[in-house]
């Protein structure tokens, strides 16, 4: 194919010309591309982040839900209509973008075109995001896993809501093995079982970075797991937040040999400052060990029990309890199952303490023994004389 320079003569002004001509053409092209990219993304993203995008001024990038319902059947949560062009155009952004820290997909999007693959190539290069939040997204994991044990810079990955089977924790397990940055770990309704738990305890054990892991809505986790955890928490210098709240299940049978197996981490332990058993159904037997485990313990500063079965015989391990510690900040006790007894021994032990900030507890269930009003009196008075504590009834966001 002869090329378009042997039509034009030998001769400067020619070229000259010819030159001029062919920047006109590409600045009025280039001008166009422009046009249809901003177009094509403003269509997906909108017009605020796109001009945040453009402007280089945007630090938190929230991607529509999209390509997930049937619009005929979904008409209020409709998701928005995209193509392979417009997520181009993303990935394209995001490459070469040095100002956004923040990503979050809007819950129900379904990864198609291998977008969570564009994603993680992105994460081997990138260094100014520090979260990424993919909740309910379905994805596969273990294209982030292998760019995070490369990226040194992410901060918080939440995978929230994403059932998954052994294969992805056992990818999170390895990574976090690897990874000396990433700080705040959401598993949450992830579908970590059994096993799973395992793979990340043995992960906790070598990891020298992660501060919080949510475990949260689960009931298959079971004494052997726990207790493998409970083994990597002795070791492990990092971790500050631990969530391991249950679904409506709770932990079964297991339960209060589950808070026994905490409550022993909880005797060595140094760094743990937030733990949630929330919905394990511990009892008061339970609730006794956790106190126990809580006599001389110096990090934790907020323990999670709500819709737990402590009862009154619990109320007075932590009433005990409360007389002895000096570093617990905040206790959720709501619904609990406490009475006017356990409310009493609450009261004493809140007396002797002074380093409680807030306590909630108060029964939801139609069945849950019933606090005097003389009690209810009492704690408000206890409230009134010391200014730095909060009493929760647990019903809205006022104190009694």
């Amino acid at each position: 194919m002869n090329n378009i320079l042997d039509f034009i003569p030998d001769n400067s002004r020619y070229l000259n010309n010819f030159q001029q001509s062919c920047k006109l053409f590409k600045s009025t092209v280039q001008s166009r591309l422009d046009d249809i990219f901003w177009t094509t993304l403003e269509e997906f993203l909108g017009k605020k982040n796109c001009e945040g995008l453009k402007n280089n001024t945007l630090k938190k990038l929230i991607i529509p839900r999209y390509n997930v319902w049937d619009k005929r059947r979904w008409a209020r949560c409709s998701p928005i209509e995209c193509s392979p062009m417009h997520l181009e155009c993303l990935y394209s952004i995001l490459k070469q973008n040095t100002y956004i820290e923040e990503i979050e997909f809007s819950q129900g999007t379904s990864f198609k075109y291998s977008e969570d693959k564009k994603v993680a190539q992105i994460l081997k290069t990138n260094t100014t995001l520090r979260s990424i939040e993919y909740s309910r997204m379905y994805v596969s994991v273990k294209p982030f896993c292998d760019a995070l044990k490369h990226n040194t810079t992410l901060k918080e990955l939440s995978f929230y809501g994403n059932a998954w089977g052994s294969m992805n924790i056992y990818a999170i397990s390895q990574m976090l093995k690897v990874n000396s940055s990433l700080e705040s770990l959401c598993l949450s309704e992830s579908g970590v079982d059994n096993n799973g738990l395992k793979l990340l305890a043995s992960a906790l054990k070598e990891n020298s970075s992660l501060k919080y892991l949510g475990l949260g809505t689960s009931d298959e986790f079971g004494i052997e797991s726990i207790i493998e955890l409970a083994k990597s928490l002795k070791i492990n210098k990092s971790l500050t937040s631990l969530s391991l709240g249950c679904n409506e299940n709770g932990f079964g049978d297991d339960a209060d040999k589950i808070a026994n197996a905490m409550a022993k981490m909880l005797q060595y332990n140094s760094t743990l400052e937030y733990l949630d058993l929330s919905l394990g159904r511990i009892t008061g037997v339970g609730v006794t060990k956790l106190a126990i485990g809580l006599k001389n313990n110096k990090s934790l500063k907020d323990l999670q029990l709500r819709y737990c079965k402590a009862g009154d015989d619990g109320a007075r391990a932590i009433g005990w309890l409360l007389k002895h510690n000096t570093t617990l900040k905040s206790l959720d006790l709501y619904d609990n199952y406490i009475g006017n007894k356990g409310a009493m021994y609450l009261y004493h032990g809140m007396v002797e303490n002074n380093t409680l900030e807030s306590i909630t507890f108060s029964p939801e269930s139609e069945d849950a023994p019933e606090i005097e009003w003389q009690t209810w009196n009492l704690l408000r008075e206890l409230a009134e004389q010391k200014e730095n504590l909060i009493i929760h009834h647990g019903f809205g966001h006022d104190p009694i």
